[in-house]
Formats: C-alpha cells, sequence, structure tokens
C-alpha cells in the first residue's frame, strides 16, 4: 500500500525557489563569451613622423598617404581583401601622384579602418 505524502515545510518550498533560482542566473551565464578590447595607442611612425603615413584630407574626401602608408595598406588588401564584397586588391582606391605621394578614395579610407581594426583585433583571415 502507498503511504500518505508528507507535507512540504515552508523551508523546503525556500530552498526550492532559491536553488531555482541560482540555477537559472547560472546557466545563460556559462556560454557568455567577452570579446578582446582592441586597444588604439595612436598613429604609427612613418620615417620620424608619428602619422602613420596618412598626410591629410582633399576636398573631395580624399586623402594623401606616403609609400610606405600604401605598402601597409596594400599588405592588409591582400590579408582580408576576400572580406569584402566585392573583393578588394592591392591598389584598390590608390593612384600615385608626381609627388611621391599618393591620393587614396574615401571609400579605399573606409575600407583601410576596417582592415587594420580587425587586425588589431586580431581577426585572422581564412
Amino acid at each position: 500500500m502507498l503511504k500518505p505524502r508528507e507535507k512540504t515545510s515552508p523551508v523546503d518550498l525556500v530552498f526550492a525557489v532559491l536553488a531555482g533560482c541560482f540555477l537559472g542566473a547560472l546557466i545563460p551565464s556559462c556560454g557568455t563569451v567577452t570579446p578582446r578590447t582592441v586597444s588604439d595607442p595612436g598613429a604609427s611612425y612613418d620615417g620620424n613622423v608619428r602619422n602613420s603615413g596618412f598626410l591629410g584630407y582633399a576636398p573631395d574626401g580624399s586623402g594623401v598617404i606616403t609609400p610606405a602608408a600604401k605598402l601597409r595598406y596594400d599588405d592588409l588588401c591582400r590579408r582580408f581583401g576576400k572580406w569584402f564584397h566585392p573583393e578588394i586588391t592591392e591598389g584598390f582606391g590608390v593612384f600615385p601622384t608626381s609627388t611621391n605621394t599618393w591620393i587614396i578614395t574615401g571609400e579605399a579610407l573606409v575600407n583601410w579602418g576596417a582592415m587594420a581594426r580587425w587586425e588589431r583585433s586580431n581577426l585572422h583571415p581564412k
């Protein structure tokens, strides 16, 4: 024969509610991933000047960069160009001038900023 069920005490109910709240708070936070904070230490040196090779903006929104900056931009295009649709390649949006500098379009400047941020975030292209 079955034994009648014992009455639940208020302490057991409080314990059950607290255990449920604890598990409800613990389980969802187990899978939380916190991304690494990207730090921007400032402009890098290009020769003796700390300007990252960016010399300034033109009135049309394009920029003027040094040959060393163009090489860095081309390297980023090789590594991250496939992440853009359509894909960008070395030399995308940059044009030589007669003064040993390069003109970089506004679109290419935006792409350069995105690729530099991905590089600082330690993202690795596949």
